[in-house]
């Protein structure tokens, strides 16, 4: 299962950096994401130090449980739009180049649309197996990292401060899949979008 994950994880990255025709994007882009994702990540994680509210909580599993629901059934509406195109491909009944250059890029917006959704229903699953987490050590994810200072090393202060980097952990990777979450769902309508304009426009001709 490790590896059919990591295959759609690396999947996922590689159509995100390439454009329409499969040539790769500036990386200039890719950075510049990474950067205000974690930054914003960071800003989230310094305002939730005093703790996850159940409110929260509570409504991101709800939200993630249907997200899930949505990107499968969307999942399944794409492979079919793949195994079409594939058969078109291999009737070959589209000599003109301006037809081929719109093969092209109605499939590569299909294998956008499709890999990273795919990875979004797993950082989804992963969310909410932190969330569950969150819900079972409910005293340990209300932990107001404000209310300690470490004075001096002692079993106790260093189980403290265990527990205080684990919450943090957890409240970080919540905050920053959250996020490329929301990104991902984003790209991934706008590949739809694409990929549908595309095939309406090949109608009217």
């Amino acid at each position: 299962m490790t590896r059919y994950i990591k295959n759609i994880k690396n999947k996922a990255i590689k159509y995100e950096s390439l454009d329409a025709n499969g040539d790769n994007i500036d990386r200039y882009q890719i950075v510049l994401k990474r950067v205000v994702i974690w930054s914003i990540a960071v800003v989230l994680l310094s305002s939730g130090l005093t703790g996850v509210s159940d409110r929260f909580i509570n409504f991101t599993g709800c939200i993630l449980s249907i997200f899930i629901g949505l990107f499968i059934t969307a999942l399944l509406f794409a492979f079919d739009k793949i195994g079409i195109k594939q058969e078109k491909e291999n009737q070959k009944i589209s000599p003109k180049a301006i037809n081929i250059l719109k093969d092209t890029q109605e499939y590569n917006f299909a294998k956008q649309f499709i890999y990273i959704l795919g990875y979004n229903v797993i950082l989804c699953t992963f969310v909410l197996i932190l969330i569950l987490f969150c819900v079972c050590f409910d005293s340990l994810m209300s932990f107001n990292l404000l209310d300690y200072e470490f004075t001096y090393i002692s079993i106790t202060s260093t189980w403290i401060f265990v527990q205080g980097i684990i919450v943090i952990c957890i409240r970080f990777f919540i905050f920053y899949y959250l996020i490329h979450i929301f990104y991902y769902t984003l790209y991934a309508i706008s590949s739809l979008i694409n990929m549908m304009t595309i095939k309406r426009n090949r109608q009217n001709d």
